[in-house]
């Protein structure tokens, strides 16, 4: 083996040379500004939190079957949304949490603004729905890799929904650790058949690149408090855990955003995601679009969608950055619908 590995100077000079052809490649790469997976509304948002909008939807009406299916699904899931106790939040107080995100973020204001009206002028309706969760990080003793219950339960819910209007093979749920990807597929067992589960695509960010559904589920994990009871189950430090984690890695994000083709279901704590400039991006727009709903009454996360919410002193939100202390202060009171 000795005698066919190259010495030290010759494996410097290829990596110098891979290196160069890296550069180089970067150099003749050409964005693609035309997407024909999606719709309006889910290319916006990808298109604007890593693109600056430039990439555009050229779907149009070429997937009909395609469209109805997110169309029956949109339904399913406000129907199964409502009887969880969320809220969706109203117009007004959709732009007040907008709003909220843009005096922190103003760089992502105009592209956000542009993909409603985008969305409208092609007579599309939307279908981003980003579900506010106050889950739990988690870790088994032992194990690197985090996991939440809470938004396991929330999303195999949501997904049970969908069984009627849809096969497995239509739908996937996408999340940044392989914990909670292994902690998905136990539930969704629970909560559907096993041919309807064994058909979907239960993965990581990473194993899912170079995949698409037309139905995408993104569990983000990441939540503001840590488990604290004996569950089994190791504490997360407060500091760890109260970060964006892999998904403040742009492509992890912009792959996990960009799988769906008839309908884009992000579930998570904005707590925690408002940190980062591309998800806040996503939330903004999502907010807009009449996309967001509030599953956390107790805390306004967000923005206290819930006129009767507000936090009490044993369930007061740590803060978790200015994006999400100043959509918190400043939507306490809108009201839901």
């Amino acid at each position: 083996f000795a005698n066919h590995s190259p010495g030290l100077d010759e494996s410097r000079k290829r990596w110098r040379e891979a290196a160069k052809l890296g550069r180089e490649m970067d150099r003749r790469c050409v964005l693609l500004t035309q997407s024909f997976r999606s719709p309006v509304s889910i290319t916006s948002v990808w298109s604007n939190a890593f693109y600056e909008g430039r990439v555009l939807s050229a779907r149009g009406e070429t997937d009909k079957a395609g469209s109805l299916r997110g169309e029956n699904a949109m339904k399913q899931l406000a129907e199964q949304l409502g009887r969880m106790g969320a809220k969706l939040a109203t117009e007004t107080s959709g732009e007040l949490v907008a709003k909220a995100i843009f005096a922190r973020f103003p760089e992502i204001e105009t592209h956000a603004r542009k993909a409603v009206v985008d969305t409208r002028r092609a007579g599309e309706p939307n279908r981003v729905v980003f579900v506010a969760v106050r889950g739990v990080t988690q870790r088994d003793p032992n194990e690197p890799s985090t996991f939440n219950d809470i938004e396991c339960n929330v999303t195999a819910s949501l997904v049970k929904s969908l069984t009627g209007v849809c096969n497995g093979s239509h739908v996937g749920i996408c999340t940044p650790y392989w914990k909670q990807a292994v902690k998905m597929t136990e539930v969704m067992h629970r909560f559907a058949s096993k041919e309807f589960v064994n058909e979907m695509n239960i993965s990581t960010v990473n194993k899912f690149q170079g995949d698409e559904k037309s139905i995408v589920f993104v569990s983000t994990v990441r939540a503001a408090t840590t488990a604290k009871e004996a569950t089994g189950c190791v504490r997360v430090k407060q500091s760890e855990a109260s970060q964006v984690g892999f998904l403040r890695n742009p492509r992890r994000a912009n792959v996990a955003i960009s799988r769906a083709r008839d309908l884009l279901v992000l579930v998570g704590d904005p707590g925690i995601l408002l940190q980062s400039k591309e998800w806040a991006s996503v939330v903004a727009t999502a907010a807009l679009m009449d996309g967001l709903w509030n599953m956390s009454r107790t805390v306004p996360i967000v923005a206290g969608l819930d006129a009767d919410s507000r936090p009490t002193e044993s369930a007061s939100a740590p803060a978790h950055g200015a994006a999400a202390a100043a959509a918190a202060a400043s939507c306490a009171a809108a009201p839901c619908v």
